[in-house]
């Protein structure tokens, strides 16, 4: 299961890193929302595994992407913002990442 999870968290990051530019408004802002979905499940992905395994079992190069981006697009790259809104959510993220690998 970590296998599969670690490959998906590595695509989620490559998708995200590599969006081609869109023209159209609406098609944009989804892509910009799946965007943003995608870092956030690579973050929590890696924090969940960095707590659970230790640093040193995650892809940190996809881990410090998704990090550094999620805080650049979704908090303005305020690392204020960013660990409370991970304070805040941690708890519930780690619940569910751990409940899908026991299945």
């Amino acid at each position: 299961m970590r296998t599969r999870v670690t490959l998906a968290a590595f695509a989620l990051v490559a998708a995200t890193g590599c969006a081609a530019p869109t023209t159209v408004a609406d098609a944009s802002s989804t892509e910009e929302a799946g965007d943003l979905a995608a870092l956030e499940s690579a973050f929590w992905y890696c924090d969940w595994v960095a707590t659970t395994e230790g640093v040193h079992a995650t892809p940190m190069a996809a881990c410090h992407f998704a990090t550094s981006e999620l805080k650049a697009r979704k908090f303005g790259g305020s690392s204020r913002a960013l660990a409370a809104w991970w304070r805040e959510n941690k708890a519930a993220e780690h619940g569910r990442l751990g409940r899908a690998a026991l299945n």
